[in-house]
């Protein structure tokens, strides 16, 4: 009978130090820059360039532009089009109403923020159709 809870005892340390060891030194499936996501805020307020992904429902046109957009309370709050248009939450009279995720924000291993990304949309009602912007800034 000792020698059954003996060998039960060694079958236990056995499998316990084969699930250690396939786990061990460059077994590693995740490389050391995982990203990590979260929509904590540590990016400040203000103008910052990004890449801006595009899209229109009403012509199904689809391009990437580099644009300028204002980071406001952890959410895209303006897009630039650098040819003095632009759109914006808040009041407007343009008939459309803009709406933006909040910021997620990518960080490297040490806590470093290395990008941020959110989603726009904004939506005309006469006649109807939306556009939406897969926003990076880098």
């Amino acid at each position: 009978m000792n020698f059954s809870k003996t060998l039960k005892s060694i079958f236990v340390t056995f499998l316990f130090c084969i699930t250690f060891t396939s786990q061990g030194v460059g077994n590693y499936s995740t490389p050391l820059t995982e990203i990590t996501s979260t929509s904590i805020s540590d990016i400040d307020n203000g103008w910052y360039t990004a890449t801006v992904e595009y899209y229109n429902s009403k012509t199904y046109t689809r391009a990437t532009y580099t644009l300028n957009v204002y980071v406001e309370y952890n959410s895209i709050s303006k897009i630039d089009f650098g040819d003095g248009g632009s759109v914006h939450d808040g009041y407007n009279n343009s008939g459309y109403s803009f709406y933006s995720s909040h910021l997620r924000l990518i960080k490297n291993y040490n806590g470093a923020v290395t990008s941020a990304t959110a989603d726009v949309s904004v939506t005309y009602y006469n006649p109807y159709y939306t556009q939406t912007f897969d926003i990076t800034i880098e």
